[in-house]
């Protein structure tokens, strides 16, 4: 089965919606847990901290069938708000992850520095084809220097992070 993810409200006004194909359908938005509980944060964070200044963008999912599955993803569209992503977050929301997105082709990395929640990551080429995913650890450190870097091998125009494990 195959997926499609369709950005309703494009990052740009010029840009056109992406559709990105990904792997076998997995959970609904509303199965996955998308908080971590307070006795499994590392000392020094706090739990209910959700991402703060981002907008949020509408996705849809739909399976080679025809089903259907809308969920809203934080956008981190500017320099600034892709460099900050999901650290310290504690706890997503509503949203079912971050979307990632570039006006053009990159090889940037992620890395899990302060982010104390397992994430999952799927990179999109500028067409919307699947690239690369990968399920990524926190790093929790006094400087980001002993963390692992993430990236496919191939440039990529999106990313969606979610909770370890719920990409499908």
């Amino acid at each position: 089965t195959r997926r499609t993810l369709v950005i309703d409200e494009p990052a740009s006004v010029d840009a056109e919606p992406a559709i990105v194909e990904t792997g076998e359908s997995g959970s609904t938005a509303k199965d996955v847990a998308r908080a971590v509980s307070a006795d499994e944060l590392p000392d020094g964070f706090v739990p209910g901290v959700e991402p703060i200044g981002f907008d949020v963008i509408g996705a849809r999912f739909t399976s080679a069938a025809g089903d259907v599955c809308e969920v809203c993803l934080w956008l981190a569209a500017e320099s600034d708000d892709r460099s900050q992503g999901l650290r310290r977050v504690t706890d997503l929301g509503e949203p079912v992850g971050m979307l990632f997105t570039w006006d053009e082709p990159s090889t940037s990395n992620f890395v899990m520095f302060e982010t104390p929640m397992p994430l999952s990551i799927a990179w999109f080429a500028a067409d919307g084809a699947f690239v690369a995913a990968t399920d990524m650890e926190p790093c929790i450190q006094a400087t980001s220097a002993g963390c692992t870097r993430y990236r496919p091998d191939a440039e990529y125009r999106f990313a969606v992070e979610v909770v370890q494990g719920e990409l499908g």
